[in-house]
C-alpha cells in the first residue's frame, strides 16, 4: 500500500525540494503552503506531488495551524494510505528510503507523542492551555511585546478567577505533544469523522493557545487506537538553549539522528546538511 507524506512550510522551497526527491512513486506528497508565503513558484511539482488550493493564514500558536492540517487529511480522505507522515518544511529523514518502507509496511502502530494534562513538565502545569479562552488577536510570538504582555495580564487574571475558567464537563482526557506524527491512515480517517460528529469539542481548541500540540493527541487518546500508541513520533530534535523551538541541526547532530532510532529530523534548514545525511545513508 502507498504512503503519504503531509508536509507544511512556508519558507525554503530548496529544501522542500530535497524532501519531494528523496521520495519515490510509493509515497504521495501533498503540500500545504501558509497564505502569507509566495514559494510555491519555486517548488517542483511531480506526478505524486499536490499543491493545496486550499491554504490557511497560519498563526504562530493559533488554531490555523490546526486547521491546514485539516485540510491536509481532507485532501488524502479515502484514498487508502497505509500511512500518513506528518513533516514540515524543515524536516528530512535520516533512514534510507528502503529501510522506512519496511519499517511502515510491517507496521500498524500511531507514532505520536503525547503527555497527559495537566502535568509538571509545562509551567502553570499547562492549564493556561487550556483553562483559558483566549480571543486570537492576542495570541502572537513573543517578540510582539504588547500583545505578549496582555496576554500574560490577561491569563493570569482567568487563571486565578475560577468563575473565568472554561467548562470542561464536555471535553475529554486533554492530552499534549509534538505537532508532528506518523500515523495510520485509518487513524486519520477516524479523526476527520470524529471532528464532522464533535462541533463542541473543534470548537473549544479555537480558543486554546498551542492547540496543535493538543488537538490530535486529545483525539486519538479517546479513541479506540489509544492502545496502539507508541510514545514516540520518531523525529529527532534538540531543544538545548532554545524554549520556542528546536535548535537548528549541524553535522554533529546528524550523526547522532542517524545512529538513533529516530526516522525523521528536524530542525534542518541548509542543503549542505541534506548533502551530509544523503552521503551517510549511501555510505551505511
Amino acid at each position: 500500500m502507498k504512503m503519504a507524506v503531509i508536509i507544511q512550510c512556508h519558507k525554503n522551497s530548496d529544501i522542500i525540494n530535497r524532501i519531494i526527491d528523496f521520495f519515490d512513486d510509493d509515497f504521495d506528497l501533498y503540500i500545504h503552503v501558509d497564505k502569507k508565503s509566495n514559494i510555491i513558484s519555486g517548488i517542483n511539482i511531480k506526478k505524486n506531488v499536490f499543491i493545496l488550493e486550499e491554504r490557511k493564514n497560519v498563526m504562530w500558536g493559533r488554531f490555523s495551524q490546526v486547521e491546514a492540517t485539516i485540510e491536509l487529511f481532507k485532501s488524502i480522505k479515502n484514498k487508502n494510505y497505509k500511512y500518513i507522515h506528518f513533516l514540515s518544511g524543515e524536516d528530512y529523514p535520516v533512514k534510507s528510503l528502503d529501510y522506512i518502507k519496511e519499517f511502515f509496511n510491517n507496521n500498524d502502530k500511531e507514532y505520536i507523542e503525547y503527555e497527559k494534562l495537566p502535568t509538571q513538565n509545562l509551567s502553570k502545569n499547562g492549564k493556561d492551555r487550556y483553562l483559558v479562552y483566549y480571543p486570537q488577536f492576542i495570541i502572537a510570538r513573543p517578540k510582539q511585546i504588547f500583545k505578549r504582555l496582555l496576554r500574560i495580564i490577561y491569563r493570569e487574571f482567568v487563571l486565578k478567577v475560577k468563575i473565568f475558567q472554561r467548562n470542561l464537563k464536555n471535553i475529554p482526557e486533554l492530552y499534549y505533544g509534538s505537532s508532528w506524527f506518523s500515523i495510520t491512515g485509518d487513524c486519520m480517517e477516524y479523526i476527520l469523522d470524529y471532528i464532522n460528529k464533535n462541533e463542541e469539542v473543534y470548537n473549544f481548541f479555537k480558543n486554546s493557545i498551542y492547540p496543535d500540540e493538543m488537538f490530535f493527541q486529545t483525539i486519538i487518546m479517546n479513541s479506540k487506537f489509544k492502545n496502539n500508541i507508541v510514545n514516540n513520533n520518531l523525529r529527532y530534535l534538540d531543544w538545548r538553549g532554545n524554549k520556542e523551538s528546536p535548535k537548528n541541526l549541524e553535522h554533529i547532530d546528524i550523526e547522532k539522528a542517524i545512529n538513533s532510532s529516530n526516522i525523521f529530523a528536524r530542525k534542518i534548514n541548509n542543503s549542505y546538511i541534506i548533502d551530509f545525511i544523503d552521503k551517510n545513508l549511501r555510505d551505511n
